[in-house]
């Protein structure tokens, strides 16, 4: 089955681990409607991957930057439905991921919600991970380490509406950012224990 939800997935053309990203999605309870994939790499490798994954409608968006805040935003712009899933080209994601996403904000236009992401190994070697099990929902206190991209869902039109993610971010402090500007405004934050 679909959920009427675009998943948008930056990478930078690491083919092994893109390959374990979408296999895990395409294994999931439910499937995206679409992939937007943001291919910031050089060559042919991610289109030649794409043509072996004929079980997710996949659209590769194409962008000459190397900015993850670019990459969000190029594959957010695109995305198709109105609900935005977002994760990296270095991540699986759990059977029931989108499932449990999408349902946290079918019902919420102020909400983005994020979780768990956990490491393949040695967490000390991976730069940002969310291995506690704790949930909440913030609104009003302003935090920054609330957003974790690679576990994200939220509405287009919200995220677009405060401008998306701040592009001068070029290689980290992007999530801190959204996560200050998402919660300034008066709109929560959820963390789930997925």
């Amino acid at each position: 089955m679909n959920l009427r939800v675009s998943l948008v997935i930056p990478t930078i053309g690491r083919t092994e681990l893109l390959r374990d990203c979408l296999q895990s999605v395409a294994a999931g309870t439910t499937r995206p409607a679409e992939v937007v994939l943001v291919d910031q790499s050089d060559g042919e490798g991610v289109a030649r991957l794409i043509a072996d994954l004929p079980s997710l409608r996949i659209r590769r968006v194409a962008s000459d930057a190397r900015n993850i805040a670019i990459a969000y935003n190029v594959g957010i712009r695109a995305a198709r439905e109105e609900i935005v899933a977002v994760t990296h080209d270095d991540c699986t994601v759990a059977a029931d991921w989108l499932e449990v996403g999408v349902r946290t904000v079918a019902q919420r236009t102020d909400l983005l919600a994020t979780g768990r992401v956990m490491p393949d190994g040695d967490a000390d070697r991976v730069p940002s991970c969310k291995t506690s099990e704790e949930a909440g929902e913030w609104r009003g206190k302003l935090e920054v380490s609330l957003l974790f991209p690679a576990n994200m869902v939220v509405r287009r039109s919200e995220l677009l509406a405060i401008g998306g993610f701040n592009e001068a971010f070029a290689r980290a402090a992007e999530d801190g950012d959204l996560s200050f500007r998402w919660l300034r405004r008066g709109a929560r934050c959820a963390m789930s224990r997925r």
